[in-house]
């Protein structure tokens, strides 16, 4: 049977809490117990010495002790639970309260046993006797024999007392378990509140709705790491949920158009309204290559962010790479009279050499494509163990709201959003992808009309 949290809780609090008093109540008894057994037996002890005191006076006062003091000191003795035995220095008995009340002396040994095995059914005690000196300075009169059950024992307001203080404690123990119970309550109520938000808001998560977040203030530190982590969960999986909105309109859009004009094309020569020119089917043609790019670029961007992703980590020379990058686009740049600057010292990076040249190839084309004229610069330079890239055009820049967004899907800004450029909108994603995959970065800097400046850090 499946319980919760909040009930285990409430009962591991009352377990702890009942082993804990429980432990107490046992030690406390125990020890307590025990000195109140040495306070009985050193009781008994002073009543001895004050019978034998009394005893003591008599012989001093008067020289001897006559029989009716030792009757009456006999009897108050025997009240008190003690048999008198009084013996001269000879040893000879000037009394012997067993021998006047014999059946009363047993009777009252008999009752005492009878009180201490009922009260505690092992107990081992048993009649005792102790003898002590009758003197005064130093003359010694006799000695006095004290009968008592031993080595101790409760009379009845001793046992009363040791009953109290029982009751006393399991009275205490039964406010401490009401305490526990209702301390397990609030903290598991503190507890189990933020979870049940939780727990809520996942279900929630799973349904798909992703804007509700939970508030939670719990000085637990764990608790608020759980709220804070389901929180950014939701608002992570609110976001994916947006780009992927965004991600199905911008491919619909981008599909559309050439689509749009492939069929109208299509239809029109089919039709016989358009006739069948080279140049109608070799634009045609340009806008199939299109497509086929795009669906490329997206393939690549889907296996770069792939969980999955394999990187073939080796080590070559950044120089050799980004040097035959440059050497495909002259025919280019020379068209287009732009120059590149890259001279650098030879540089050796461990990464994988095929994904590392497509993060060139993307951006040193993006800096021909929008440079009419200009400079493309390369460089390295190393800042302890990171490899700073940079690659800065001349070209006709980005503007300051269009930014923050460039390395997002199908993004671009309203200055290159040119469809003669060729461009898919979708291999700044697969930079910023592969870089990431490297566990580096990648940062943009513009301004219109002065260039761009892209810069790369990765571990050495």
């Amino acid at each position: 049977m499946k319980i919760s949290m909040k009930v285990k809780l409430i009962l591991s609090y009352v377990m702890i809490s009942s082993f804990i008093v429980l432990s107490l109540l046992i030690t406390s008894n125990f020890m307590l117990e025990r000195q109140f057994q040495k306070y009985v037996t050193q009781s008994q002890e002073n009543l001895n010495l004050e019978i034998v005191n009394q005893i003591s006076k008599e012989f001093a006062q008067k020289g001897a002790a006559d029989e009716e003091f030792l009757a009456v000191l006999g009897q108050n003795s025997l009240d008190r639970g003690i048999v008198l035995m009084v013996n001269d220095t000879k040893g000879e008995e000037l009394f012997c309260m067993s021998c006047l009340n014999s059946m009363e002396c047993d009777n009252m040994i008999s009752a005492m046993e009878q009180t201490m095995v009922e009260r505690y059914p092992n107990w081992s005690g048993e009649y005792t006797e102790k003898t002590y000196q009758i003197t005064n300075g130093e003359v010694t009169y006799g000695t006095a024999v004290l009968g008592y059950y031993g080595p101790f024992y409760y009379n009845t307001q001793d046992l009363e007392f040791i009953d109290m203080l029982n009751h006393m404690f399991f009275i205490v123990a039964a406010i401490f378990l009401l305490i526990a119970a209702f301390l397990g309550y609030v903290m598991a109520k503190r507890i189990s509140k933020p979870l049940e938000n939780v727990i809520q808001q996942t279900s929630e998560i799973g349904r798909g709705k992703y804007h509700e977040r939970i508030k939670c203030d719990s000085d637990i530190l764990e608790l608020n790491d759980l709220v804070g982590s389901v929180n950014n969960l939701a608002n992570n999986l609110e976001i994916q949920q947006k780009i992927k909105k965004r991600m199905a309109g911008d491919f619909a859009h981008e599909f559309r158009t050439p689509l749009t004009s492939l069929r109208i094309n299509m239809e029109g020569m089919i039709d016989g309204v358009l006739e069948t020119e080279n140049s109608r089917l070799e634009g045609c043609l340009d806008e199939i290559n299109r497509l086929t790019r795009m669906v490329s670029d997206i393939d690549k961007l889907v296996e770069i962010e792939s969980e999955n992703l394999i990187l073939n980590m080796e080590s070559f020379s950044l120089n050799s790479l980004v040097e035959n990058i440059i050497k495909t686009f002259e025919g280019e740049t020379k068209r287009k009279n732009i120059s590149f600057e890259f001279n650098e010292e030879p540089q050796e990076i461990i990464a994988d050499k095929d994904k590392m040249s497509q993060v060139f190839v993307n951006l040193i084309s993006n800096a021909v494509k929008y440079t009419d004229s200009g400079t493309i610069k390369i460089s390295f330079s190393k800042k302890e163990n990171i490899l700073e890239i940079k690659i800065s055009d001349t070209g006709i820049g980005i503007s300051r709201k269009d930014l923050p967004d460039i390395f997002e899907y199908l993004y671009r800004s309203d200055e290159s959003r040119n469809r003669n450029t060729g461009g898919s909108g979708i291999g700044l994603s697969i930079v910023k992808s592969i870089i990431t995959a490297h566990a580096g970065k990648i940062d943009v800097q513009s301004e219109p009309g002065k260039g761009t400046e892209f810069t790369i850090e990765l571990n050495l």
